[in-house]
């Protein structure tokens, strides 16, 4: 599977998805239905690391892929972290947050695991008053 989903083992309230090698939009809306169902089963707030140190070039489409999160955002989602995200990623990041999309409200770049933790963790008091 190119995309893996796991809870994080020291810290229970943090699911990581690692994207690996080549992935497409499929699959990407596929880790996104599983982890959002995971999240909702959740009593309560799971935050997210996207890494993508081990992935390759994104899809063409995956503006289209940050849309469908965005319609399938679960209230109790808390910060995401794009971890090792190469300069095409970032720039649909960028896109989408020009789009203003809800998925992106508590969305931050981090070139490593301790800043990916740093900032989830002085990221996720803003994202329980600002819901």
């Amino acid at each position: 599977m190119p995309i893996d989903i796991q809870w994080h083992k020291q810290q229970p309230r943090l699911m990581e998805l690692t994207f690996k090698g080549q992935w497409d939009n499929e699959a990407f809306v596929d880790a996104l239905t599983t982890s959002t169902q995971a999240i909702l089963e959740t009593p309560h707030t799971v935050h997210m690391i996207y890494n993508f140190s081990e992935s390759s070039t994104p899809p063409r489409d995956m503006l289209a892929g940050l849309h469908f999160a965005n319609r399938v955002l679960p209230p109790n989602q808390g910060v995401v972290v794009y971890l090792n995200a190469n300069s095409v990623i970032k720039a649909f990041v960028l896109m989408a947050k020009r789009f203003d999309l809800a998925v992106t409200r508590y969305l931050y770049h981090a070139d490593s695991h301790q800043e990916a933790f740093k900032l989830i963790k002085t990221k996720a008091e803003r994202t329980q008053m600002g819901r």
